[in-house]
């Protein structure tokens, strides 16, 4: 925070996007795992307000980020500790909204679906095939793809001005449509 303020001569938006993915069952999760997994996802969010809130307060208007996923609305398998610290980190949004509101914070949530990231890969690298595993994953998104980062940079951007004025504690979720239906399947879609 101090190398950013003595760069740019302050701070007004934070984006916490760090995170990191654990596989198993959660029987076979160690305290190290688990800790490890909510330091990085959830207590790093924790650490960022804390060290940016003297900064951010100067301003009349600054924005926070948050990175949580669509696991901070639903659960998925074989990752309890990820879908966990998601949920966190929605609920973590919220409240940092409702506090920070009434000095100009405004504190905001990005969820991304299936994105094509090196976590992606690194999560598909444990399955037997991962090139198929993508695919049968990406046949429950009804734009059958994975998004990409810069379409959830772009909703990070929207939400760190006043293009998104009034817009406060809540989530954008960027899923090619993955969330909004309770099945799905592109390979029975009408348009083949």
């Amino acid at each position: 925070m101090e190398s950013t303020v003595a760069k740019f001569g302050g701070l007004n938006i934070v984006v916490n996007c760090a995170g990191i993915v654990h596989v198993g069952s959660l029987h076979d999760y160690s305290s190290d795992d688990w800790d490890q997994l909510m330091g990085v996802n959830v207590k790093g969010i924790f650490f960022a307000l804390k060290h940016a809130f003297p900064h951010l307060r100067k301003n009349d208007r600054s924005y926070m980020v948050n990175v949580g996923s669509i696991s901070s609305h639903v659960g998925q398998r074989s990752t309890p500790a990820y879908t966990t610290s998601k949920g966190a980190v929605l609920s973590l949004t919220q409240s940092i909204a409702l506090d920070y509101a009434a000095i100009g914070l405004r504190c905001n949530c990005v969820s991304p679906g299936i994105t094509d990231t090196p976590m992606l890969r690194q999560h598909l690298n444990t399955t037997p095939d991962p090139d198929e595993t993508l695919r049968q994953r990406v046949r429950r998104v009804p734009m059958n793809r994975a998004m990409q980062p810069d379409e959830i940079a772009r909703s990070i951007l929207y939400l760190s001005c006043e293009d998104s004025a009034g817009v406060n504690g809540t989530s954008i979720v960027v899923d090619g449509g993955y969330l909004a239906a309770a099945e799905w399947d592109t390979a029975d879609d009408l348009s083949e």
